[in-house]
């Protein structure tokens, strides 16, 4: 980001798709983007998210200090396609793509940890602020509204590794600051 500005570049989005994730909805995961991921009741609708994810969470990471590349533009390249599915117990098993059965490095592992705790003191600073709409009889300070927040995302296994991470619309860290 640049003078508040998001950089982009043109090439393509590389998508990971999960059909069949969360009761039927289609993920659309953007492993270059350690983080980054949508969902849509089909697989049309999670494909129309990606570009407003990617540039979420490069928009995130910037917040934070956070370096990372120009957020690309281009078309979307569709991966792999792995479909959730469930076990007799009704257990979801959620995808493993091939991008994601490998070791993760030190140096990897150390960006998701601290991205997590980015991610844990943004969750903490919202619940100060539904605190304080609570306290003031649900009216927020400033007069703005709650921002829709997001889960963490899908950072090489950072979500424990069971994909059961919170769940939202955008998973990219996308969240609208209260003024």
């Amino acid at each position: 980001m640049e003078d508040g500005r998001l950089l982009l570049e043109d090439r393509p989005i590389h998508v990971w798709l999960e059909p069949g994730f969360d009761h039927g909805r289609t993920s659309a995961w953007m492993l270059e983007w350690p983080g980054a991921s949508c969902w849509g009741p089909t697989r049309a609708g999670a494909l129309d998210r990606v570009h407003s994810a990617v540039h979420g969470f490069a928009g995130w990471l910037a917040e934070h200090r956070e370096g990372s590349p120009p957020a690309p533009f281009g078309e979307l390249e569709i991966v792999e396609e792995v479909e959730a599915y469930r076990l007799d117990d009704g257990y979801e098993v959620n995808a493993v793509f091939a991008a994601e059965d490998r070791p993760v490095g030190t140096d990897e592992l150390a960006d998701h940890l601290r991205r997590l705790h980015h991610a844990r003191a943004d969750l903490l600073g919202l619940l100060g602020r539904l605190r304080a709409f609570k306290s003031a009889g649900g009216r927020l300070p400033g007069g703005g509204s709650v921002g829709r927040g997001a889960g963490v995302g899908r950072g090489g296994r950072s979500d424990g590794g069971g994909g059961s991470a919170a769940r939202g619309r955008c998973r990219g860290l996308v969240r609208q600051p209260l003024r």
